[in-house]
């Protein structure tokens, strides 16, 4: 990851989760900055307890496996959070950090089809690591259609995962 060439901007998302050191990668994106550059990085947080209301146990089981398929793989489900310290550990300027939740509490919202694609496609690890769907379901094309009129059985309100911003200006 060098260039000779430098940057207004770096900007990763969903990237630091997946690197053994993270503050590392921060320190080698930094160094293609020009000073005064910004470095703009967005992570999740998957380990919501409660992410829906009234309690839909179908959203809140599938949730889980996410979480769960996270730890199975090494991947911290709570990187999000951990961003102002690695940004610290980098040897970076504090970051400005921002933190909101998608949320669906009707049909046709995009954070269900998410949570269903998701699950699809970590459906590899969830079997490797011992973990299947909850009860009715199936890993296939109609798993949104499923899990969207659980939800809606339930009438409930349900989170997607935290999605953590931070950015820093490089002196």
């Amino acid at each position: 990851m060098e260039s000779a060439e430098r940057f207004d901007a770096v900007v990763g998302r969903f990237v630091l989760l997946y690197r053994k050191d993270p503050a590392a990668t921060l320190s080698r994106y930094a160094r293609l900055l020009r000073p005064g550059g910004i470095l703009v990085f967005h992570e999740i947080d998957l380990t919501v307890r409660d992410p829906s209301w009234p309690p839909a146990p179908v959203w809140d089981d599938c949730y889980r496996l996410v979480t769960e398929a996270c730890l199975a793989t090494g991947t911290p489900p709570d990187f999000g959070r951990r961003l102002s310290r690695t940004f610290l550990d980098a040897g970076l300027p504090a970051p400005v950090v921002e933190c909101e939740a998608p949320i669906a509490s009707g049909p046709a919202s995009p954070i269900v089809p998410w949570l269903a694609y998701t699950l699809l496609s970590i459906q590899p690890v969830l079997s490797g690591a011992g973990l299947s769907l909850p009860q009715g379901l199936v890993a296939d094309d109609t798993l949104p259609d499923h899990l969207e009129k659980a939800v809606l059985a339930q009438g409930s309100q349900v989170q997607g995962g935290l999605q953590y911003g931070a950015w820093t200006r490089l002196p």
